[in-house]
């Protein structure tokens, strides 16, 4: 959940918005973190959980970070029987989703 709160709030502007929802689905917990940032293209959202990628270069050189962050989120996620997914992207914004199975 770090991670996306720390991506959330790195890559969306002064005066945006981001908003954290946890919800029970079908026994499963559900949290959203979703955001007004910079956006993501969808052709860029796959390599986005891959270690060491980026969604564009140039994000490394405007925010820095190594490209781990939800590449780890993720394994840890599905170690826990659950799934981090982006479900949401356009020019403006992002939503990510972790499900994990209910206690």
């Amino acid at each position: 959940v770090g991670v996306l709160l720390h991506n959330a709030l790195q890559y969306t502007p002064p005066g945006g918005r981001v908003e954290v929802r946890v919800t029970c689905l079908d026994q499963h917990a559900v949290l959203e973190v979703e955001d007004s940032g910079i956006g993501i293209a969808p052709e860029q959202m796959k390599q986005l959980f891959r270690a060491f990628e980026q969604a564009d270069a140039s994000i490394t050189r405007r925010y820095g970070g190594t490209g781990l962050g939800l590449a780890i989120a993720r394994e840890l996620t599905r170690a826990m029987g659950g799934e981090l997914e982006l479900t949401r992207t356009g020019a403006e914004g992002a939503t990510f989703r972790i499900t994990l199975p209910a206690a």
